[in-house]
Formats: structure tokens, C-alpha cells, sequence
């Protein structure tokens, strides 16, 4: 979204085209991105990915799909998403959490509305707490516009062996396991293809990408670029 796709969510014939070329000349073609499995299958035909894409990485590296067939990497542990309760709940931010097929929260607000229409995926309501029970890919914390500066400076000091936090907007941050990134994703693909990251071009737009951009051996932010 924003980077691959345009406004309507389409893929540009020059894109498909110069994507399907470069692959002719035996360049891998990867698209990795923050949706969820079933928001992926759901436009699988839609955007070719049999013709576009060598592989496919979703949830944000937590998830990959080489040739087809998915790979779980790794999900966020109870204990870690206890100990990202313990730091940002004093900021009363609402919490989503994303499985392979749903959205879930607490209530269906405009921000759970706008989850299901970007990542296409059904809402469901369900008790947070008891959810944080078992692993999950990814949950993400919706903050009040009068906490994004808080928000910022405890990222920005967050030192947890556990999990790692990344922006996919001004005040909503999606937390995986500290092993999950789409670098670290790419990082494992590339070895899997005999390439080295130098040989990686990533192009990106939003904070979940900053690490594939600097990882990569030339990293781009697009125009529209967050």
C-alpha cells in the first residue's frame, strides 16, 4: 500500500510490466508487506502475484510465503505483549491484535473499520486480555493525538529483548517479535537465494520499511513517502 499499489489499491501496468521483465532477466521480485494472510490471499489473483512475485512477506516479516507456501517465523510471546501493556497503558491507547485471518479489538470503532478495509480482513470482538494468552503475529496500539509526542520519545528510548515497535502511521504503532522485520525477512531469502543484501534495491513508504531501506543495498523512499 502506497509503495507497490496506487490509490485504488490496483497495480499499475507499468509496474506489472517492469517487475515481469526484470524477473525474465533473473532478477527475484519480493513484496513485503504489514497485511495479514488473509488480506494477501484475498487479492492474490487480482495482483498476479504467481506472475509478479518470487516471494512474499506478510505481517511484517512475521510470515512468508516462498513459492506458494507459507512459513510462520516467529510471534509475539505473552510475556511480551505483557510488558507492552505494563509500559503504554498509562497512555490508554486501544489495542488490535491481527491473526492470520481477523482483526481484533474491543469494539468495532473508525479505527477497527479502517483496519478491516486496508488489510481486508473480517472484525472480530474479543477480550484483549485473554487473547495476549497465546502468541500472536501482531498487535498494534491506536494512541490519542494528544499522546503521539509521549509515544514517540518512549519508542525512541525502547531498549526490550522481547519485541520491537514500528510506526505505520503519526499514532499507530504495529509491535512484533524483536526477531520479526521485513529485513530480517529479506536477510533470510536473499541467503535462500544465494544473494547478498548488497544486491537488495527495497523500495518503501512508511516507518514499518526503514530498516529493509537501510539494510538494503539501496534503499528507496518513494514520493509519497511518510
Amino acid at each position: 500500500d502506497g509503495t507497490l499499489l496506487d490509490d485504488d489499491k490496483h497495480i499499475s501496468e507499468l509496474t506489472f510490466k517492469t517487475a515481469r521483465e526484470l524477473r525474465n532477466q533473473g532478477v527475484y521480485f519480493c513484496v513485503a508487506t504489514g497485511r495479514p494472510q488473509a488480506g494477501i490471499e484475498k487479492n492474490w489473483t487480482q495482483w498476479q502475484l504467481d506472475e509478479l512475485a518470487d516471494v512474499v512477506i506478510g505481517i511484517n516479516g512475521a510470515m512468508i510465503w516462498d513459492q506458494g507456501k507459507r512459513e510462520d517465523v516467529y510471534f509475539l510471546t505473552p510475556a511480551a505483549m505483557r510488558q507492552i501493556q505494563e509500559i503504554f497503558d498509562p497512555l490508554q491507547p486501544k489495542y488490535y491484535i491481527y491473526d492470520l485471518e481477523h482483526v481484533y479489538a474491543n469494539e468495532n470503532d473508525e479505527k477497527a473499520k479502517e483496519l478491516q478495509r486496508i488489510n481486508q480482513v473480517a472484525y472480530r470482538y474479543a477480550d484483549m486480555k485473554k487473547l495476549m494468552e497465546q502468541p500472536q503475529p501482531k498487535i498494534a496500539l491506536h494512541f490519542r493525538k494528544e499522546d503521539v509526542a509521549k509515544t514517540h520519545d518512549i519508542l525512541e528510548h525502547l531498549d526490550q529483548p522481547l519485541f520491537r515497535g514500528v510506526y505505520s502511521g503519526v499514532d499507530f504503532i504495529e509491535f512484533s517479535d524483536a526477531r520479526v522485520s521485513k529485513a530480517n525477512a529479506i536477510k533470510l531469502i536473499a541467503e535462500r537465494y544465494g544473494c547478498t543484501m548488497n544486491e537488495v534495491v527495497a523500495f518503501g513508504n512508511e516507518g514499518n520499511d526503514i530498516d529493509m531501506l537501510q539494510e538494503a543495498g539501496l534503499g528507496v523512499c518513494v514520493a509519497n513517502g511518510n
